[in-house]
């Protein structure tokens, strides 16, 4: 299977687009916010998920050069030190900055295709697109870690989406019990057996 069937290229640009439509949920002045400990503030993932994406394909697999080696090595890690207890404003880009990386980080993306194809399909990550769908399940990964700083902040910080309505109120369904025999059970799956699976 070539990595740049359409699906795949498809499936990626989907994620890329609900990351967007969270992002757009915030207001301007909440960029800047941590709302769980040992997070970075939302500017940070604004670049770290695209920065992550050309780390995979484009730096590590095929070897590109840097889309730009400082922002590059500032959105790296994903997760703040045990002891920071809060970062200055001063280390983060501006917006349009790292907008604009995102953006180069994601045409160059796209443009790795071909030059993954081109490699050897015994490497696993080769096989079936196996990389892109890594950056997928990453991004998607993300969106939820997202949801989650996003119910800690502040409302008056965050923008209605256009066309929201109020879900209409259901009772709640019977709660049951669900009987599990004793036995024994395989947890996981072959690496090779599924498009794409995490480490753990």
């Amino acid at each position: 299977m070539k990595s740049a069937d359409v699906p795949l290229r498809r499936d990626l640009e989907a994620a890329w687009a609900d990351t967007d439509a969270l992002f757009a949920l915030l207001h301007d002045d909440a960029w800047l916010n941590v709302t769980i400990p040992l997070q970075h503030p939302f500017c940070f993932y604004l670049g770290h998920l695209p920065a992550f994406a050309y780390n995979q394909v484009g730096a590590l697999l095929l070897g590109q050069e840097p889309v730009d080696t400082r922002l590059d090595q500032l959105f790296a890690v994903g997760v703040a030190p045990m002891e920071a207890k809060g970062e200055s404003s001063e280390q983060w880009p501006d917006l349009s900055a790292i907008l604009a990386y995102r953006d180069q980080c994601r045409e160059r993306v796209l443009a790795t295709f071909e030059a993954v194809d081109a490699l050897d399909e015994a490497d696993p990550l080769v096989a079936g697109g196996r990389i892109y769908r890594l950056i997928i399940e990453y991004e998607l990964m993300h969106q939820e870690t997202l949801l989650c700083m996003f119910a800690e902040l502040d409302h008056t910080k965050k923008n209605k989406p256009n066309g929201y309505r109020l879900p209409r109120q259901v009772a709640a369904p019977p709660q049951s019990y669900a009987y599990v025999p004793a036995g024994s059970v395989q947890l996981g799956a072959a690496w090779r057996d599924e498009p794409f699976l995490w480490d753990n």
